[in-house]
């Protein structure tokens, strides 16, 4: 892997991606995987991304914002690590989103967000608390093996069909016991 710090602020407010937007890229031909990292703060608010939005492996060092965004095409920020808060809140997921292995060392806040497809949280880690508060899963919500410490906000939270929650540890705690606990 050839990773790029980035070491300038980022900021796109009310804009709209038409071709993929790329922080990872796997050339097959010299066969090197090319990843970027931000040192500073990322703001991607109220932003349309119509094709992917690929941030695998990146590190945001800073704050990171993709409030109010639209992800028409496949997101994936599996490998994701995120040293402050990591803000969603708001934001709709065309298509599947992928969050697997993501390390959330702050809050994470996807409240009201909404998941049209699959959202993958698989071996993702939130180490001060994710807010779900008034989300809307349309299909499957998949967090086998997360590892949740600190507030784990599910008010108003909507699953359509299955929560993947094998392993799954809340504050210590399965989350069928946290379920029970919460009530």
């Amino acid at each position: 892997m050839i990773e790029k710090n980035i070491k300038t602020k980022i900021s796109f407010v009310n804009c709209t991606f038409e071709d993929d937007v790329l922080a990872y890229i796997p050339d097959e031909n010299s066969g090197y995987t090319y990843i970027a990292n931000f040192e500073e703060d990322v703001i991607f608010k109220n932003c349309t991304f119509e094709q992917k939005a690929l941030f695998k492996y990146s590190k945001f060092s800073q704050h990171s914002e993709f409030s109010e965004s639209k992800f028409n095409g496949d997101s994936s920020f599996k490998y994701g690590k995120f040293e402050r808060k990591a803000l969603f809140d708001s934001s709709i997921f065309y298509e599947i989103a992928t969050f697997k292995y993501a390390y959330f060392n702050n809050h994470a806040n996807f409240s009201e967000a909404v998941f049209k497809d699959t959202a993958i949280f698989k071996y993702a880690k939130f180490s001060e608390g994710v807010s779900f508060k008034n989300s809307k899963f349309e299909d499957n919500l998949d967090l086998k093996f997360a590892m949740i410490d600190g507030d784990f906000n599910i008010n108003g939270m909507r699953v359509a069909f299955n929560i993947e929650n094998k392993y799954t540890q809340i504050n210590g705690q399965s989350f069928s016991k946290f379920l029970v606990h919460k009530n």
